[in-house]
């Protein structure tokens, strides 16, 4: 299997938008070199349908039909990722409009491994936008067989109380020394002091500024087409960094020129022009 990426957090956080964020801008900051794909794995509320409204029905497939095959193929896999309009390379799976928990057989959690490994021959990097329930069969396959987990929060006592307990869970399951928290915030009218107990010493974590334009795209249903905010991507990009950080300390790094400081101050000077 190539690089799989776990995104988890509390409800509300903005996980999905981070993870499409994540993998956009990953593929995005590649040059398109590498194969990217994000798995929306939330059954209760599928995203393909708000995240692609304007796609037409026929070339939508959901991630169910997959998963209910006795033995999935790298065909099944195929056949159901998703393409984005002038975005090579770069596909989503998930889960449509009007399904639910029922619609398909119940699968565990060695059908969801079954799939990653097959998903995984065919891309490079997998973003998998995870369920908070760490019981969820996705969530609980990625957080143990991921790279990396993004532990998105936000600077509010929910989020507080939330990250006290997934700590707890992570360090129980040695899964903490891979996790890296994301403070998002996701509203702008309120502005709460960030707590001491959203960070532990030495944690990375990643500071996720508000921002409108993102918001907007949200609600247009355009965030698969990417960022028009530099201060919000500059700060996906430091996410980024850290899977790349992460590939080559373990030796599976597949773009090496990410590293190099020329190269990536000309990939941001062609993002962001004189604003660099």
């Amino acid at each position: 299997m190539k690089r799989l990426i776990a995104v988890w957090g509390s409800s509300g956080s903005g996980k999905t938008t981070f993870a499409t964020s994540l993998a956009s801008t990953l593929y995005s900051y590649l040059r398109q070199e590498s194969r990217v794909a994000v798995v929306y794995s939330d059954q209760n509320t599928p995203a393909i349908s708000y995240l692609l409204p304007r796609q037409k029905k026929e070339s939508i497939h959901s991630l169910g039909m997959t998963l209910s095959r006795p033995v999935i193929s790298k065909t099944d896999v195929l056949k159901n990722i998703i393409t984005v309009s002038g975005r090579k390379n770069f596909g989503v799976l998930g889960f449509i409009d009007g399904e639910n928990v029922y619609t398909y057989p119940s699968f565990d959690t060695d059908k969801v491994m079954q799939f990653f490994e097959q998903l995984g021959d065919i891309v490079d990097y997998i973003v998998v936008d995870c369920s908070t329930d760490a019981q969820n069969p996705f969530t609980e396959s990625v957080l143990k067989k991921s790279d990396l987990i993004f532990n998105v929060i936000n600077p509010d006592l929910k989020s507080i109380s939330w990250s006290a307990s997934s700590r707890k869970l992570l360090a129980m399951n040695s899964l903490h020394k891979k996790a890296v928290t994301v403070l998002n915030h996701v509203r702008n009218d309120i502005n709460l002091p960030e707590d001491d107990r959203l960070r532990t010493e030495g944690e990375d974590i990643v500071m996720l500024p508000y921002s409108k334009a993102i918001s907007q795209k949200w609600f247009e249903g355009m965030l698969l087409t990417g960022s028009s905010d530099s201060s919000y991507e500059k700060a996906v990009i430091e996410s980024v960094l850290m899977i790349c950080k992460s590939e080559q300390e373990s030796g599976k790094g597949i773009i090496p020129f990410i590293f190099d400081p020329e190269k990536r101050a000309e990939f941001e000077a062609e993002r962001y022009g004189d604003a660099v």
